[in-house]
């Protein structure tokens, strides 16, 4: 039996209905597979997030990063993106990602890993037949971008797509400090934002609209299923769409997620800042989710981000996400490096710990 989530939408509040659960549902534990204990724990900890490794700035000297030796944090999130680790179709640069894990094993970190599909899609995937989606408008760079991303559900891009998961399962799946690995494929990057201007929703509308979004979206979820069977899976939430539609949309990926892969499949929102919103939708979902997948929140922005972080603290900050029942915290690195915040990363991680313990 399975436990679904909800989330209404009324005049712009949001508020949590859950179906029915059934007592095996009720006592499920984080980290649980069909009923069976999975070898690897629930993602605890305040992670030091990496900037990625694209391309165009490729990380140079990740052995003498100080995210290794940093006493306060627990883990490391690494990002990376498809056009950089196949470059051509199936011939693999896993160094960044192998380099992660040995470094982990020396110095006792977890580690996270990130591939984003979306806009950093390699061309060889679209000159094998995929669709291209070309943004022409995004109001987030001041309307206007020139990106092209594929559709979720397109039948070239997610065979591709899924080839790609199945390497990268293969190789890290059984790591045992790998503690979490973040969903690509729904979303433009990391998220699962994907139009948000009116000629661009209006032409995913054309093609298919939404629905097309969320079935293609949860076949990617499947796919992550069927090959991390070891590693809890983490779909950082952004609505597709920016209104009540979009949000409707995630609603039902998420739900789809917990339902069929209750303590696998887990959320995070990478918008954390002083003055989060605690009622926001994607506040409810991780506080409702937090007794029973893994959850989390990234930072908006280092603390000091100008307006957008202020006022307020990277203390406030991620006391809004311990509030709200975060398993694990991705912080930037220059606050993570910053000796004012050692205290701060410290008395997080002590929280963190003592609520859902440590392996």
């Amino acid at each position: 039996m399975a436990a679904h989530i909800r989330i209404v939408y009324a005049e712009g509040m949001a508020t949590i209905r859950f179906g029915w659960l059934t007592a095996f549902v009720m006592g499920l534990t984080i980290g649980s597979v069909n009923g069976e204990s999975a070898k690897k724990v629930a993602p605890t900890g305040v992670f030091y997030l990496l900037k990625s490794n694209s391309i165009e700035h490729p990380f140079n000297d990740l052995a003498n990063d100080p995210s290794w030796t940093n006493p306060n944090v627990q883990g490391v999130s690494m990002r990376s993106q498809w056009s950089k680790i196949e470059p051509s179709e199936g011939s693999f640069d896993w160094s960044f990602f192998d380099e992660g894990v040995r470094l982990a094993a020396q110095y006792h970190k977890k580690i996270s890993m990130s591939v984003t599909a979306g806009v950093t899609t390699p061309d060889w995937v679209y000159d094998a037949g995929a669709y291209k989606f070309t943004i022409n408008k995004l109001r987030s760079r001041g309307g206007s971008a020139s990106m092209t991303q594929p559709l979720p559900g397109d039948t070239v891009f997610l065979a591709k797509w899924t080839n790609f998961i199945r390497a990268l399962a293969a190789r890290y799946d059984n790591e045992p400090d790998l503690a979490y690995v973040v969903i690509g494929g729904p979303g433009r990057r990391a998220e699962s934002f994907f139009v948000d201007s009116p000629e661009d929703i209006a032409k995913l509308q054309s093609i298919g609209g939404l629905s097309r979004w969320v079935q293609g979206s949860e076949k990617i979820v499947d796919r992550y299923a069927s090959t991390f069977l070891r590693t809890p899976f983490i779909l950082a939430t952004g609505p597709p769409i920016p209104d009540y539609t979009g949000r409707t949309a995630l609603s039902q990926l998420v739900d789809y997620g917990v339902s069929h892969y209750p303590g696998r499949f887990g959320i995070m929102s990478d918008g954390l800042r002083p003055r989060y919103e605690m009622t926001s939708p994607a506040a409810q979902m991780i506080r409702a989710l937090s007794a029973r997948t893994p959850v989390g929140f990234q930072m908006l922005l280092p603390s000091k981000g100008g307006r957008q972080m202020a006022p307020g603290t990277l203390a406030d900050a991620l006391g809004r996400g311990l509030v709200l029942g975060a398993h694990f915290l991705e912080v930037y690195s220059v606050d993570c490096n910053d000796p004012n915040q050692a205290p701060v990363l410290r008395e997080v991680s002590a929280k963190l710990k003592a609520k859902f313990g440590s392996d």
